[in-house]
């Protein structure tokens, strides 16, 4: 692409400029991480390497990786409790009808897995709306 922009444009120098763009624009532990990249990337005299794009991207995935790692075990607790929840609300809709908003909302309020799982378990010994809402008020103290 570049030799399309300027047939006589050398890689190099465009990637100097480049990382001299960066220098300017990133803080120094950044710029740092860059000239390291850089330098790891080119060799003395070799005019190819893969563009910075290129590095960002692999850099990019290597973080979003770590990332996901360090936060899929938050977002899969979250995902078992928002489940547990709508399957009490929807258990307790399906025996008692559906439940007033207040309830639910007070179902999606309780942030504990095992207190909505014995919840579950107590609800089918209720026998009224009232009662089930009563438990849930004192599951939420």
């Amino acid at each position: 692409m570049i030799k399309k922009v300027d047939p006589k444009a050398r890689l190099l120098d465009f990637l100097q400029l480049i990382l001299h763009y960066l220098e300017l624009t990133r803080d120094e532990k950044e710029y740092i991480d860059i000239k390291q990249i850089a330098e790891t990337e080119i060799d003395e005299g070799e005019v190819y390497m893969g563009t910075i794009a290129e590095m960002f991207r692999r850099e990019g995935r290597e973080e979003t990786e770590q990332r996901f790692l360090q936060e899929k075990p938050i977002w899969e607790k979250r995902s078992e409790l928002k489940a547990t929840q709508e399957t009490l609300i929807d258990v307790a809709g399906d025996f008692h009808g559906p439940l007033p908003n207040s309830l639910q909302d007070k179902i999606k309020s309780i942030d504990s897995i095992d207190s909505l799982r014995t919840l579950t378990r107590k609800f089918y010994k209720t026998q009224s709306m009232e009662e089930f809402s009563e438990l849930v008020n004192r599951a939420l103290q």
